[in-house]
């Protein structure tokens, strides 16, 4: 398989760990140490002509070349012809003066050697590098990770790779910002505050924009300021203060809208196009649709044209209905005068009725009180006679129900006693049942008891029998310890002569054993001290030796500094390390020369610099300054306090080392000795805070030193502490002093009489090791001897124990004989004990059947007591039921009486009752409309009220009703219809008329023919384009998709219906019509939509795309429809934010090879990619632009190697 192509790569630093401040001076001295630029191979050289056309122009040639890091920190990209130049952060000066923060990450490059450039790439080549309104350089300080970066832009396709929170994201935020896009197009929860780094530096985002010619450039800087609550912002256009607006209004003017999906598809708003609806996804095409210019203004104007055709329609048609109410409305008018007379006619009828209806009405009313009344009175007599009727009655059933209630108690007092009774027998009763199941419970235990004393009897006449035999054994075995030697005293026996002797002589080869074990292990523990006590000793002598043999040379001297410096500083070498922090601090200064035995440095106020690089060497140091040296250290310390260094006026006479006192004087110098030996990092960081260097001494020495010390590291001194003390020592403050710096020399070297002092020591110690290694030898000399007889003592130990086994043998008989016997007589005890217990329980099981007997007795006699009075009990208690039945049957007759009487009482009440308010209702109402009556009367002349009188009699109150139902219901019915009064009548015809002239001049039929004649011809030219447009999409996104999933997908235009939002069931339109059939079919424009419709399954017809698929199928369907879309677009830019979430690697490879076709157009906007993963297999062609972002040179400790394969 052919090696895939490369691109440039360029990588930009970047870090969101807020630790890298603390490493950041540490990290500047390692690199300043350890990394050179590699110089470009002469053969190599020749072969670059011209710069590429992603190549940004550099005044500085040599960098631009090598594609490294420019003195202004600007990376750029590598040619083609330095192929394997690999550039590193920078030359020692540059980070130095830069800054330690500079140095979290480093630049590489690597592209294709330039033969392999094809004739393709090189037509690419020739082609204009930017487009109008492209991103050509951005630079961002302290936004977010980024402290102070800045890179330039390809005018193609930029790919933006790394490692997973290295700030990819961050560039695109950048980007967007500096173009006014919204903080929610970017992350709907993220504030703008919170792409403001850490500390106190300004938040700046620079972007350069490419401008209508190659040589111009839009300049927008936007710097973002925290506030209290959120944070604001300050805009620059090409160098001038402006606002917003004017910002937005060129972002317009270059048809860049980050709001759009298709221009900007963040990390955070995933399937946004999915999302979309049809109608608006056809706006979006139709904003980006560059190749049509005009079809956004077409559409827009037909949307209108249609509106205003409807709209006129309406208003025709509308006055058309009108004009016909109208007319029917003037024919009604005229029928008005004729029903007005009807009217009026009618009227006066039903005022007639009205008159007759009141006057028969309040007469039949009166009729009706009356009847009432007399109603009410005879009721009111009957409840008087039945009042009289129940006061007797009543009295005669209160008696008898007095009677009733004494019998009634006197009954439930005898059936409480006679419950009481049965209870209390049923109690006895059971107390008997459970006497008798005590007594047979006794039983048992009698029976249980009797059972086990006859068991303990018998196991104690086994157990006295055993006893007598052992007795016996005991005293054969007492026989034949007398006949052996031993004694008895009271059972305990007395060794015997021979066992004595034989336990001492046992106990007599233990202790010897025991001793010689002890001085074994004494000897051997001394041996292992001295052979430790002589290889320490050797290694001191072979170390005191190493020294004396290289004790006064200058090359040892040179050696040992150097070492300590590799130890301390990691590696780096000491005198290159002096050099470079030299010339970092003081270019303009000669370097300090190595002379030997010392450092000649040629001023003054540089010493301190080169005591901060050797500070570690050791603890003091030795500065000589002439006279002019130490009044000048006065007045330093007289000006900055008591900086703590131990001053004395001393010759140099005094100095301990004669050597350097005789260099010294060799060279002409005479002066004065300062002995620097207090001079630590409290009194470097006294100076540096007096320097305002740093707020307070205590975060210099506290804090910075207690990192340095803590990571194992002292770049601090080479790095920040050198620039402090520049500004403590420099030339500023000897010009405050009014002093010429003297000349000072430091000495690190090892004088002649430390050597002889090396060799007193060597002697001494060679002398102690002779003596360790004699009492060594005398000590393993002992040991065989020792062994030998703890050897012996073992032997003579295990031969007493075998002599004096025989002898314990009758005592060890008799003990156990002795030990049995003593058992079964425990066990004889134990079982009297038990067979007295037994004895005990059968005697207190029997006393307790006794009482439980005498118990059950005394119940029953009780009980027999009980049945007698009950009996008794029982008659009264049926002479008590007779007595209460026939008192409540005395009560029961006249009660049934009084309760019938009494409901007939409460009947005649409720019925006087309602009669009374019906009476008085009736009353009142005669009372309320007298009044009206006399209206009646009034409204009439007296002749005229008489016949309505008169006849008003002759006719029935039902005749009279229906009669006024008719009148008034034909009187209802015309004043429905309309009818009006004379003069409303009048008034009305000539509104009508001329309403009705007014409608007819507005019948304009030819204004609506000669709008639908144009509407017609706009609808034919739009759909023209848009049946090209919508055809081009659909073939490109289709041809895609097929190439990828191998199903089909197509892009749908159609009308949308309301119960069908996602256009699952639109009409094709363009996609398999003609242009003639869409601008006939188009309809109604403003409900036109484009519907994406894909299948991932075989066998399935193609869907509208939605967010409810997978996360996989949306975003490799959305990348499709951008990458088809911007073929026609004329949008600038396009920025990309891991839009590959959810696809699998073969599908993000082949989008990935999409877009790389895609920037090799001529038609290809300006792409911004972002993808974490490594592009080690997809083939870049010379159209990609490849940016890394990672976190300084731990990148591959992290991630490894692996990651940068493919650059």
């Amino acid at each position: 398989m052919p090696r895939p192509k490369r691109a440039a790569a360029l990588v930009v630093a970047g870090s969101d760990d807020d630790d890298d401040d603390d490493r950041g001076a540490a990290a500047a001295a390692r690199a300043s140490a350890r990394t050179t630029v590699a110089p470009t191979p002469p053969a190599t050289a020749s072969r670059s002509k011209r710069p590429r056309a992603h190549e940004a122009p550099s005044s500085d040639d040599g960098h631009a070349r090598r594609g490294g890091v420019i003195p202004n920190g600007t990376a750029t990209a590598a040619s083609p012809a330095d192929a394997t130049t690999v550039a590193t952060p920078a030359t020692p000066t540059t980070l130095l003066r830069t800054g330690p923060l500079e140095l979290q990450g480093f630049v590489r490059t690597r592209v294709r050697d330039a033969a392999a450039v094809n004739a393709e790439a090189r037509a690419f080549a020739g082609e204009p590098e930017f487009a109008h309104g492209a991103v050509r350089r951005v630079r961002l300080r302290n936004f977010c990770c980024y402290t102070d970066t800045e890179f330039r832009c390809g005018p193609r396709f930029n790919l933006i790779v790394g490692p997973n929170g290295t700030g990819k994201s961050s560039i695109v935020a950048a980007i967007c910002l500096a173009l006014t896009g919204a903080t929610s197009a970017i992350d709907p929860e993220r504030p703008l505050a919170s792409y403001i780094g850490l500390g106190t530096a300004p938040c700046v985002i620079d972007l350069d924009l490419q401008g209508p010619t190659p040589d111009t450039r839009y300049t927008i800087t936007r710097e973002l300021l925290r506030s209290p609550s959120s944070a604001r912002s300050q805009w620059t256009l090409d160098g001038r203060p402006t606002d917003e607006a004017a910002v937005r209004q060129l972002v317009r003017r270059l048809n860049i809208d980050l709001s759009d999906p298709t221009q900007f598809s963040a990390q955070r708003l995933a399937a946004q196009i999915a999302k979309l609806s049809p109608e608006a996804l056809l706006r979006t095409v139709l904003a980006n649709a560059g190749d049509y210019p005009d079809i956004v203004a077409q559409h827009d104007a037909i949307v209108a044209a249609q509106r205003e055709h409807s709209v006129m329609s309406s208003r025709i048609a509308e006055a058309q209905t009108q004009l016909a109410k109208l007319i029917a409305q003037k024919e009604q008018s005229k029928k008005a005068q004729a029903r007005i007379d009807e009217i009026k006619h009618l009227q006066e009828q039903v005022r007639t009725m009205n008159a007759y209806m009141t006057y028969r009405t309040f007469a039949a009313k009166q009729s009706e009180a009356r009847q009432l009344q007399k109603q009410r009175d005879a009721c009111a007599q009957r409840v008087a006679d039945a009042t009289a009727r129940l006061a007797p009655l009543r009295q005669t059933v209160a008696a008898a129900a007095t009677r009733r209630d004494q019998a009634f108690a006197e009954e439930a007092r005898r059936r409480r006693e006679m419950d009481r009774r049965i209870t209390r027998m049923e109690t006895l009763a059971s107390e008997f049942d459970m006497k008798d199941l005590e007594i047979d419970t006794a039983r048992s235990r009698i029976e249980s008891a009797m059972q086990r004393r006859n068991n303990t009897a018998h196991r104690i006449e086994e157990v006295e029998g055993q006893v007598a035999d052992q007795t016996a054994v005991v005293e054969q075995r007492a026989a034949a310890l007398v006949a052996d030697g031993f004694s008895l005293e009271d059972g305990v026996v007395v060794d015997s002569p021979a066992l004595v002797a034989a336990k001492a002589a046992v106990e007599a080869a233990r202790t010897q054993r025991t001793t010689c074990e002890q001085d074994v292990k004494d000897a051997r523990a001394a041996i292992a001290r001295l052979t430790a006590a002589r290889k320490e000793c050797q290694t001191r002598i072979d170390k005191r030796q190493l020294e004396l043999r290289d004790a006064a040379t200058p090359e040892r001297i040179r050696r040992e500094v150097l070492t300590k410096l590799h130890n301390s500083h990691e590696g780096m070498q000491a005198y290159d390390g002096i050099q470079r922090a030299w010339a970092a601090a003081f270019p303009d200064a000669p370097p300090p020369v190595m002379l030997g035995l010392a450092i000649q440095v040629p001023d003054a106020r540089y010493a301190a610099v080169v005591e901060a690089a050797l500070h570690n060497l050791s603890y003091g140091a030795y500065i000589f300054v002439d006279e002019a040296g130490v009044a000048w250290f006065r007045r330093v310390s007289e000006r900055y306090g008591r900086i703590g260094y131990g001053m004395c006026d001393k010759p140099l006479s005094a100095y301990p080392c004669p050597q350097s006192r005789a260099w010294i004087q060799a060279q002409g110098f005479d002066g004065y000795l300062i002995d620097f030996i207090e001079a630590d990092d409290v009194t470097l960081g006294y100076l540096c805070s007096k320097a305002n260097i740093h707020r307070t001494p205590v975060a210099l020495a506290d804090v910075d030193q207690a990192r340095a010390r803590a990571s194992g590291l002292t770049a601090w001194y080479a790095g920040g502490c050198a620039v402090a003390i520049k500004a403590a020592y420099g030339r500023e403050m000897v010009q405050q002093v009014g002093l010429h710096a003297p000349r000072i020399f430091l000495d690190r070297g090892t004088s002649t009489a430390a050597a002889a002092d090396l060799r007193d020591k060597l002697a001494r110690e060679q002398q102690q090791l002779a003596e360790i290694t004699a009492d060594l030898t005398a000590r393993e000399a002992e040991l065989p001897p020792l062994d030998a007889a703890l050897r012996q003592a073992s032997d003579a130990f295990h031969a007493a124990q075998a002599r004096a086994a025989p002898c314990k043998r009758p005592v060890v008989a008799y003990t156990d004989a002795r030990n049995v016997l003593d058992r079964l007589q425990m066990q004889l005890s134990r079982e009297r004990v038990k067979h007295t217990q037994a004895i005990t329980q059968v005697e207190e099981a029997q006393r307790a059947v006794a009482a439980a007997r005498a118990q059950s007795v005394q119940r029953v006699i009780q009980h027999g007591a009980d049945v007698e009075a009950n009996a008794a009990l029982w008659t009264q208690l049926i002479d008590a039921f007779n007595q209460r039945r026939d008192a409540e049957a005395a009560w029961a007759q006249p009660a049934d009486a009084l309760a019938q009487y009494e409901a007939q009482h409460q009947i005649l009440q409720r019925a006087y009752s309602d009669l009374d308010a019906q009476t008085s209702e009736a009353f009142k109402w005669l009372e309320d409309h007298k009044a009206e009556l006399r209206e009646v009367k009034r409204s009439f002349p007296p002749t005229k009220y008489h016949a309505l009188h008169q006849t008003s009699r002759a006719l029935s109150l039902e005749q009279l009703q229906t009669q006024q139902s008719t009148r008034v219901g034909k009187l209802a019915g015309l004043v429905n219809a309309g009818a009006m009064d004379g003069d409303d009548v009048r008034q009305t015809l000539e509104q009508l008329n001329a309403e009705i002239a007014r409608y007819e001049a507005e019948q304009q039929p030819g204004a609506l023919h000669a709008h639908s004649d144009r509407l017609k011809a706009q609808l034919t030219a739009y759909a023209r384009q848009l049946h090209d447009l919508v055809t081009r999409l659909h073939a490109s996104f289709a041809a895609a998709f097929m190439r990828i999933i191998n199903l089909p997908a197509r892009i749908v235009l159609g009308h949308v219906d309301a119960a069908d939002p996602r256009g699952a069931s639109a009409k094709a339109l363009a996609a398999n019509a003609s242009a003639a059939d869409v601008a006939q079919h188009l309809g109604d424009v403003g409900k036109l939509g484009l519907t994406i419709q894909v299948t991932f399954r075989e066998g399935m017809p193609p869907t509208p795309l939605s967010a409810l698929q997978s996360g996989g199928e949306c975003a490799l369907s959305q990348m499709l429809f951008i990458i088809a879309l911007k073929e026609i677009s004329n949008a600038p830019l396009f920025l990309a934010d891991e839009c590959n979430q959810g696809m699998d690697s073969r599908n993000e490879a082949a989008t990935f090879r999409e877009l790389l076709e895609l920037g090799r157009s001529a038609k290809s906007p300006q792409m911004f990619y972002i993808s974490p993963r490594s592009i080690a297999d997809l083939d870049i062609n010379d159209s990609c632009h490849v940016l890394i972002t990672f976190y300084g040179r731990y990148l591959h400790r992290r991630f490894g190697k692996g990651f940068f394969d493919g650059i």
